[in-house]
């Protein structure tokens, strides 16, 4: 598809016309003007989609320090909610036969330690079940980052990139592959390594050329240009990420945005992350043009490690695809409404990332706020996101 194609796709439409109730979909516009109103958040932009139309799309507030308005092609670092894109561009790989889902990660990193890698497929890589500790979580990968970046820089890819890949070498396992959900981004440094041995090019331009290229989106990237970058949204000087990416990652937002990182590089805005979600919502396709097989979306919308726990936020059952949180009977605090139907896939990302696809009502949806309060557990306490869905949610009437 071309750029002008995809501008096509998502022709807004009257709420009635797409069996929304036209008051709830006002009343979910009235929450982001008060969530930015009470001082809850400098700025947000949110763009809700069903049966491929436009029923919302909304900026308000600033999107940086110096006042700038927040505009709906604001673009924001999507953090955390990269990883679906990773397990896209991972699936179309194991589509064409270079890489094998239940093939050793060692493999194709044969550094990996043995005692901590033999047994670990890249399944349990894409479902966080490979049994590794987080290193961010840990502190080890802020000292890494911080002490060790020169020595690192004998990997060849950037800062961040480095120092996971330095980490990978002394890896700590603590539970066996398959036992349990711990959440850990080297999984996806990983993944994105092996995307990079195998095809030769970086994550970013894997991306581009199989996933997003193709689809025409344009806003959605690595490394952003001086174009894009105009239209960065630049977190407050108080925005608690900062806080965090120094504290737990080491890094600063300029290393957030500049480098490859398979777990949560990608910057974009909500229109063009919801075009990402359409076309799996459409079971591979957008437009006439497939990227994904529909096995593919199959797999990465569906629980793929059934009965498993979540270890890490303490949930009985995990439920996890490849690349998507699946929607079940246990909730995670902040990070999504009560409404939205189980069998629904979401992935936030830290600082106020939400978006889901809902499969039974036909909704795609992105919400990209400026959070004010997290937890240590990187939950948006401040957000209003999780509200903002139930209300979309209760908006279907037919």
């Amino acid at each position: 598809m071309t750029a002008t194609e995809t501008e096509a796709l998502f022709a807004p439409a009257n709420p009635e016309e797409m069996g929304l109730d036209p008051k709830r979909i006002g009343r979910a516009r009235e929450m982001i003007r008060e969530q930015v109103d009470s001082g809850r958040s400098p700025g947000v932009v949110a763009f809700v989609a069903r049966h491929g139309r436009c029923v919302l799309h909304e900026a308000v507030g600033v999107r940086n320090p110096d006042g700038e308005p927040m505009q709906t092609d604001t673009l924001f670092p999507i953090a955390s909610a990269t990883k679906p894109y990773t397990a896209a561009l991972l699936m179309s790989l194991v589509e064409d036969g270079r890489i094998g889902l239940m093939q050793q990660a060692r493999d194709y990193l044969p550094e990996l330690p043995a005692e901590a890698a033999d047994g670990v497929l890249l399944h349990h890589l894409l479902t966080h079940t490979g049994g590794f500790d987080a290193p961010e979580w840990a502190g080890r990968l802020r000292t890494r980052f911080l002490e060790k970046g020169d020595e690192d820089a004998k990997f060849g890819r950037d800062r961040m990139v480095n120092a996971f890949l330095a980490l990978a070498t002394e890896l700590k396992r603590i539970k066996p592959p398959g036992r349990g959900m711990l959440y850990a981004s080297i999984n996806y440094e990983l993944l994105g390594e092996i995307v990079r041995r195998v095809t030769g090019a970086t994550v970013r331009e894997g991306l581009a050329q199989r996933i997003l290229a193709p689809l025409g989106i344009t806003d959605t990237t690595m490394q952003p240009g001086p174009s894009l970058r105009e239209r960065l949204m630049i977190p407050q000087a108080d925005h608690p990420m900062r806080r965090i990416a120094a504290e737990t990652f080491g890094h600063s937002f300029e290393d957030m945005i500049g480098g490859d990182s398979a777990g949560g590089g990608l910057v974009s805005t909500p229109r063009a992350h919801a075009l990402f979600e359409e076309m799996i919502r459409r079971g591979g396709a957008l437009g006439g043009v497939r990227v994904l097989s529909k096995a593919s979306v199959r797999a990465m919308t569906h629980n793929q490690i059934p009965g498993v726990p979540d270890l890490a936020f303490g949930r009985k059952e995990a439920s996890w695809g490849y690349g998507f949180s699946v929607i079940c009977h246990e909730r995670w605090p902040y990070y999504g409404g009560g409404l939205i139907p189980p069998g629904s896939v979401s992935h936030a990302g830290a600082g106020g990332i939400d978006h889901w696809i809902d499969f039974e009502n036909g909704i795609v949806a992105a919400y990209y706020e400026q959070v004010t309060e997290m937890s240590t557990k990187l939950e948006p306490i401040s957000s209003a996101g999780h509200r903002f869905q139930d209300v979309i949610t209760s908006a279907v009437i037919d």
